[in-house]
């Protein structure tokens, strides 16, 4: 839904409700977001092994809030993921929209520095005469790729447990996915699709290494990812499987290269 139609659906919506007409089904408000539950364990696909960086991963959080941040690694190389929280949402129930969107930057960071996962919590908050929605934790994975085999093949990924596209991000780059669904059921948040923004690009600042630029122009974020058919013999930490909500996960690729220069 683009944001035109979001707009005039909204400005529906509103004189539907200000008339008595939507009660049930409807929901407007915004949706905060943070990360939590990050993992220290997993394995590096492409023959990479498996790492255990109880001891030895580096990574931060912040939120809750429109905004939330995880990032990983060792610095200059962190990766790192921001995800912007849809601030106005009109919609009904069971009709598609964007939660949010998720940038993700692909830095190179020591093997042993990397956590293996996080999961991203998202919370609604209501207004008006708006209904509550419950709390969605979305699992998150990271699946490290060694290098060598081309950019497109080495490019790290974003994928969610049980949709059929993931979001690839080549080296040193970073990419925007847009995590769209709708509120069904309880009611509860239902992902449905991850796609890319294809005009949004974003690099290190040159400037600052703990920095991240983002610029946008026609076409420049297909330099950065693009979306594909989710790998189905990723490995995946056994400690995802006891998170969860719904059947949901995130698995995010990111390549880094052993600390032994």
């Amino acid at each position: 839904m683009n944001s035109l139609t979001q707009t005039v659906a909204g400005a529906v919506i509103s004189i539907l409700t200000a008339c008595g007409v939507v009660e049930a089904g409807f929901f407007q408000g915004s949706i905060t977001a943070h990360f939590e539950n990050p993992v220290l364990q997993g394995s590096v696909a492409a023959g990479g092994g498996f790492f255990n960086n109880t001891a030895s991963a580096h990574y931060s959080t912040s939120g809750p809030g429109s905004v939330a941040t995880l990032q990983w690694g060792s610095a200059p190389g962190f990766s790192q993921i921001n995800f912007f929280a849809n601030q106005n949402v009109s919609t009904l129930s069971d009709t598609p929209f964007e939660f949010g969107t998720l940038t993700y930057y692909n830095g190179t960071s020591a093997l042993e520095s990397l956590i293996f996962g996080a999961t991203l919590v998202l919370d609604f908050v209501p207004t008006g005469s708006s209904q509550s929605v419950d709390t969605l934790y979305l699992p998150l994975g990271i699946v490290t790729t060694l290098n060598g085999n081309g950019a497109d093949a080495d490019a790290d990924y974003v994928s969610v447990t049980g949709l059929d596209r993931s979001l690839f991000v080549r080296e040193n780059l970073g990419a925007t996915g847009i995590l769209s669904g709708s509120i069904i059921g309880d009611p509860i948040f239902m992902p449905l699709t991850l796609t890319l923004d294809p005009d949004t690009f974003t690099i290190l600042d040159p400037n600052d290494p703990t920095q991240l630029q983002t610029f946008r122009g026609p076409g420049i974020g297909d330099l950065a990812g693009f979306t594909g058919p989710t790998p189905s013999a990723v490995p995946e930490p056994s400690t995802l499987a006891l998170v969860g909500l719904g059947g949901f996960g995130l698995a995010f690729g990111a390549r880094r290269r052993r600390s032994a220069a």
